[in-house]
C-alpha cells in the first residue's frame, strides 16, 4: 500500500558499524507497470516500489548493500537514537539530515580541551 516509510541498512566502514537511514514512500503503481518492473529481476522476489527523499548520488555513495530494510512510517528519529545509544554512526540522508541534533559526545570529539 502506498505511504510513508523509513528505509535503513547497517554497513561497516573501516571496521566501524554505520546505519544509512532515509525517509521515503512506497508507491502504488499500476499493475502492468509493477509486473514489467518486477520482470526485470526475479519476479518471485518480494518487491516494494519506492521513492526516497534523498539525492540519488548521495544514496549510491554511502549505501552499503543491494538490499534494504523498511518500516511503515517515519522512524528516522527512533533509528538515529538507537544508533547513538548502540555506538553505531547514523548516516541520515535527505532533508531529515538537517534535523538531527548532534549528541554531546560527537560535539566534543577532537575538542583540544579534552585529554585522552
Amino acid at each position: 500500500a502506498p505511504g510513508e516509510m523509513t528505509f535503513a541498512r547497517i554497513g561497516l566502514w573501516d571496521d566501524r558499524p554505520y546505519m544509512v537511514i532515509a525517509l521515503g514512500e512506497s508507491l502504488g503503481l499500476p499493475q502492468e507497470e509493477r509486473r514489467a518492473l518486477n520482470a526485470q529481476t526475479n519476479p518471485t522476489w518480494p518487491h516494494v516500489h519506492a521513492r526516497l527523499r534523498c539525492d540519488f548520488g548521495e544514496f549510491i555513495n554511502v549505501f552499503p548493500s543491494n538490499h534494504i530494510l523498511a518500516v511503515v512510517g517515519n522512524r528516522v528519529r527512533a533509528l538515529t537514537y538507537f544508533c547513538e545509544i548502540a555506538g553505531i554512526d547514523p548516516v541520515v540522508l535527505g532533508p531529515e539530515a538537517k534535523g538531527r541534533i548532534t549528541p554531546i559526545w560527537e560535539r566534543l570529539q577532537g575538542d583540544p580541551r579534552r585529554s585522552a
